[in-house]
């Protein structure tokens, strides 16, 4: 064999092998550039989920603070009640002369 079809022989290999080598490395970068794109969307994703669920937790505090305004109302509001209760007991006992039973009157929350 010739030392020409040798030189041609070798870099008809080298180049084969190059090819495969630039197709396979193609390919890798496909595959990793497909991979980030999936990361990519997922962090957007985590992202957005953690600014979603900050946004429920500001609103979750704002209706715990309702609440709680509330329910001091409701307490004031029924203390309130009790005492007006207890005055008006007071008074029945005392307009009767101790005898709550000699005159019949109803006594109810106001």
């Amino acid at each position: 064999m010739c030392v020409q079809c040798r030189t041609n022989q070798t870099l008809t290999l080298a180049q084969e092998k190059l090819e495969s080598d630039y197709e396979r490395l193609k390919a890798d970068e496909a595959e990793k550039s497909a991979r980030l794109s999936e990361l990519s969307l997922q962090m957007d994703r985590r992202e957005q989920a953690r600014q979603d669920l900050k946004g429920l937790e500001e609103t979750v505090a704002k209706e715990l603070q309702t609440l709680h305004n509330l329910r001091k109302l409701f307490v004031q509001d029924l203390q309130a009640r009790v005492k007006k209760v207890e005055i008006c007991c007071f008074l029945v006992i005392h307009n009767t002369g101790g005898q709550p039973d000699s005159q019949p009157m109803l006594v109810g929350l106001v």
